[in-house]
Protein backbone atom coordinates (compact mmCIF):
# COMPACT_ATOMS: atom_id res chain seq x y z
CA UNK A 1 0.00 0.00 0.00
CA UNK A 2 2.72 2.49 0.93
CA UNK A 3 4.66 1.73 -2.25
CA UNK A 4 1.58 2.36 -4.38
CA UNK A 5 0.89 5.68 -2.63
CA UNK A 6 4.48 6.82 -3.13
CA UNK A 7 4.16 6.31 -6.89
CA UNK A 8 1.11 8.61 -7.05
CA UNK A 9 -0.63 6.39 -9.60
CA UNK A 10 -3.98 7.30 -11.12
CA UNK A 11 -5.29 3.74 -11.11
CA UNK A 12 -4.39 0.37 -9.57
CA UNK A 13 -5.98 -2.94 -10.49
CA UNK A 14 -8.14 -4.05 -7.55
CA UNK A 15 -6.60 -7.55 -7.65
CA UNK A 16 -3.16 -6.16 -6.78
CA UNK A 17 -3.37 -6.75 -3.04
CA UNK A 18 -1.01 -7.98 -0.34
CA UNK A 19 -3.05 -11.21 -0.28
CA UNK A 20 -2.54 -11.87 -4.00
CA UNK A 21 1.02 -10.52 -4.10
CA UNK A 22 2.71 -11.05 -0.72
CA UNK A 23 5.83 -8.95 -0.14
CA UNK A 24 8.99 -10.65 -1.42
CA UNK A 25 12.69 -10.10 -0.88
CA UNK A 26 14.30 -7.67 -3.25
CA UNK A 27 17.61 -7.93 -5.04
CA UNK A 28 20.08 -5.08 -5.29
CA UNK A 29 21.07 -5.39 -8.93
CA UNK A 30 18.42 -4.26 -11.41
CA UNK A 31 18.52 -4.22 -15.16
CA UNK A 32 15.76 -3.15 -17.50
CA UNK A 33 15.57 -5.25 -20.65
CA UNK A 34 14.25 -3.74 -23.88
CA UNK A 35 13.44 -5.98 -26.81
CA UNK A 36 12.73 -4.82 -30.36
CA UNK A 37 10.52 -7.78 -31.20
CA UNK A 38 7.39 -9.48 -29.91
CA UNK A 39 8.18 -12.10 -27.27
CA UNK A 40 6.31 -14.38 -24.89
CA UNK A 41 6.94 -14.16 -21.15
CA UNK A 42 8.87 -17.45 -21.38
CA UNK A 43 11.10 -16.11 -24.18
CA UNK A 44 11.79 -12.95 -22.19
CA UNK A 45 12.68 -15.02 -19.10
CA UNK A 46 15.05 -17.22 -21.14
CA UNK A 47 16.87 -14.18 -22.56
CA UNK A 48 17.19 -12.65 -19.11
CA UNK A 49 18.55 -15.92 -17.71
CA UNK A 50 21.22 -16.02 -20.44
CA UNK A 51 22.34 -12.60 -19.21
CA UNK A 52 22.44 -13.77 -15.57
CA UNK A 53 19.19 -12.10 -14.43
CA UNK A 54 15.84 -13.28 -13.15
CA UNK A 55 12.49 -11.52 -13.69
CA UNK A 56 11.67 -8.85 -11.14
CA UNK A 57 8.96 -9.45 -8.57
CA UNK A 58 6.41 -6.81 -7.56
CA UNK A 59 8.44 -5.72 -4.52
CA UNK A 60 11.45 -5.14 -6.79
CA UNK A 61 9.28 -3.24 -9.27
CA UNK A 62 8.23 -0.89 -6.45
CA UNK A 63 11.87 -0.44 -5.37
CA UNK A 64 12.96 0.34 -8.92
CA UNK A 65 9.90 2.47 -9.80
CA UNK A 66 11.31 5.65 -8.25
CA UNK A 67 13.36 5.82 -11.49
CA UNK A 68 10.39 5.10 -13.77
CA UNK A 69 9.86 7.68 -16.51
CA UNK A 70 6.09 7.37 -16.09
CA UNK A 71 5.40 6.22 -19.62
CA UNK A 72 7.29 3.04 -20.55
CA UNK A 73 5.60 -0.25 -19.79
CA UNK A 74 7.59 -2.09 -17.12
CA UNK A 75 6.61 -5.66 -16.21
CA UNK A 76 7.32 -7.72 -13.07
CA UNK A 77 7.35 -11.21 -14.60
CA UNK A 78 8.61 -12.65 -11.30
CA UNK A 79 5.24 -12.12 -9.58
CA UNK A 80 2.29 -14.13 -10.82
CA UNK A 81 -1.31 -14.15 -9.62
CA UNK A 82 -3.67 -16.88 -10.76
CA UNK A 83 -7.18 -15.60 -11.52
CA UNK A 84 -10.09 -17.74 -10.32
CA UNK A 85 -10.54 -18.93 -13.92
CA UNK A 86 -6.93 -20.15 -13.96
CA UNK A 87 -5.33 -17.32 -15.96
CA UNK A 88 -1.83 -16.37 -14.82
CA UNK A 89 -1.47 -12.58 -14.57
CA UNK A 90 1.61 -10.41 -14.02
CA UNK A 91 1.74 -6.81 -12.74
CA UNK A 92 3.02 -3.94 -14.84
CA UNK A 93 3.40 -0.17 -14.71
CA UNK A 94 2.18 1.76 -17.73
CA UNK A 95 0.65 4.99 -18.96
CA UNK A 96 -2.71 5.02 -20.70
CA UNK A 97 -3.25 8.51 -22.09
CA UNK A 98 -2.64 10.86 -19.18
CA UNK A 99 -3.22 8.12 -16.55
CA UNK A 100 -0.33 6.26 -14.89
CA UNK A 101 -1.33 2.87 -13.57
CA UNK A 102 -0.42 -0.46 -12.05
CA UNK A 103 -2.32 -3.18 -13.86
CA UNK A 104 -2.41 -6.91 -14.54
CA UNK A 105 -2.01 -8.71 -17.84
CA UNK A 106 -2.28 -12.35 -18.80
CA UNK A 107 1.27 -13.70 -18.83
CA UNK A 108 0.53 -15.90 -21.85
CA UNK A 109 0.25 -12.89 -24.17
CA UNK A 110 3.08 -11.85 -26.42
CA UNK A 111 4.76 -8.62 -25.32
CA UNK A 112 5.02 -6.11 -28.14
CA UNK A 113 8.48 -4.75 -28.89
CA UNK A 114 7.07 -1.57 -30.42
CA UNK A 115 7.19 0.54 -27.23
CA UNK A 116 9.58 0.88 -24.37
CA UNK A 117 9.41 -2.34 -22.38
CA UNK A 118 11.24 -3.40 -19.29
CA UNK A 119 11.14 -6.68 -17.46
Amino acid sequence: QKAVKKLKLDCVNSNITIENFPEQKTGKDFKIFHFNKNLTSEEVTELMDKDGYQPANLSELFTWAKNWNGSDLVVALGSVWRHRFGDRNVPYLDRNGSKRGLNLRWSGNRWSGSRGRGF
